[in-house]
């Protein structure tokens, strides 16, 4: 079975470049989104095992299920309601936290906690977003897991993102706390650069598995553990799947952890460097500074205009170049208000790569503000 003994062995290595200790394991999944439901499941069965004294597998969810809640940001993946739904618990039992700066805050998630214990609710899971979509923010870890440990919620950490940055030799600080995390989401096929589909859950500790398991004489009966057979369906919603262990397996091995890291680090000075630009240009309003390799920006036209129009005209930006061929911009609002987005993984292009296509952006953007009539003076910002 060689390649569930890769799967394993490549599980148990990550486990423990995440410093989740010798007691932890890993599963892998589809993606992301599976990764995240994956541990939220195991979160409710173990929260109901611990606390209500229910073995989920075999009784269904416990009376108190209704008064469930699961905490995240506000800018948390929309796989967390998704696996709430799927889950039984109900989209209903997300509850939001306002993060300052696009970044989370261990005193809103404390007084959050409060606030639902107050209302005799059971909060029973905090997922940290390690690497938002937008912004690619990672608050402090450390502190959140403190704060969910204390108050006795499983701690997961959604690092579908912003994981990869445990190889970087300049940003690996902005993960210190993640190693405290009950179970952790890695997606290869972003900052690893691998294909889809591709992605781990490490769980810090691997009797968490029994939740989902099951024997059947047909596939693995319990007499294969006995006798030292290795069977990676008692941790696995899925019976039947790909070989995909062995993507990153062998792009860490020919590519490297050092040069991985260096990799992730261009992306990030490049992002850095191109904001410093768009920051300088007087057409361009930056959202935030990046904070990985996401820009998130708007073209700002001249002359007077809505805030509708200046919506538009950078809807109509992102459209114009995506037929054209000429790039596939992100979107996404702030505040209701419609803004670009750069996410700049490729560790083969330059700034004046880049640079060339923010002039195509401001000619475009010049060109949409001139059909639309705007006459905005230059340097006049337009508020968010």
């Amino acid at each position: 079975p060689a390649a569930s003994m890769i799967e394993q062995a490549l599980g148990e290595a990550l486990c423990q470049l995440y410093g989740l200790g010798v007691d932890s394991d890993a599963t892998f999944t589809s993606g992301g989104t599976m990764s995240n439901f994956m541990g939220l499941l195991l979160a409710r069965d173990h929260y109901s095992a611990r606390m209500c004294g229910c073995n989920v597998q075999q009784a269904g969810l416990p009376p108190q299920a209704s008064r469930f809640r699961i905490i995240c940001s506000e800018h948390a993946h929309f796989s967390v309601e998704q696996s709430a739904s799927i889950l039984g618990l109900g989209a209903q039992a997300v509850v939001k936290v306002h993060a300052g700066d696009f970044n989370e805050e261990s005193e809103a998630l404390a007084a959050t906690i409060a606030s639902l214990k107050a209302q005799d609710l059971l909060p029973i899971a905090y997922v940290s977003t390690a690497g938002t979509t937008d912004f690619g923010a990672i608050g402090n870890l450390a502190e959140l897991a403190d704060v969910a440990h204390a108050q006795g919620l499983w701690f997961h950490v959604d690092a579908a993102y912003g994981g990869a940055l445990r190889f970087s030799q300049k940003h690996a600080n902005l993960l210190v706390g993640l190693d405290k995390a009950d179970s952790i989401t890695l997606d290869f096929h972003k900052l690893f650069y691998q294909p889809i589909s591709c992605s781990v859950l490490l769980v810090r500790d691997k009797k968490c598995f029994d939740y989902i398991g099951l024997n059947a004489d047909y596939l693995n009966p319990e007499s294969n553990q006995d006798l030292g057979l290795l069977d990676l369906v008692y941790k696995s919603i899925q019976t039947t799947r790909r070989f995909d262990a062995l993507k990153p397996f062998i792009a860490l091995q020919h590519v490297g952890v050092e040069r991985l890291g260096q990799m992730i680090d261009h992306t990030i000075d490049l992002a850095q460097a191109v904001a410093r630009q768009l920051q300088a240009d007087p057409r361009f309003d930056l959202a935030t500074p990046p904070m990985l390799n996401a820009i998130v920006f708007r073209y700002l036209p001249e002359g007077d205009c809505s805030h509708e129009q200046v919506d538009a005209i950078n809807s109509d930006i992102k459209t114009r170049l995506l037929l054209s061929g000429q790039a596939i911009l992100g979107q996404t609002k702030i505040a209701g208000r419609a803004y670009l987005k750069f996410t700049l993984l490729n560790p083969m292009s330059t700034l004046d790569d880049v640079a060339a296509l923010v002039d195509d952006i401001r000619a475009l953007g010049a060109e949409l503000a001139q059909n639309s009539g705007q006459v905005r003076q230059v340097g006049e910002p337009v508020a968010c």
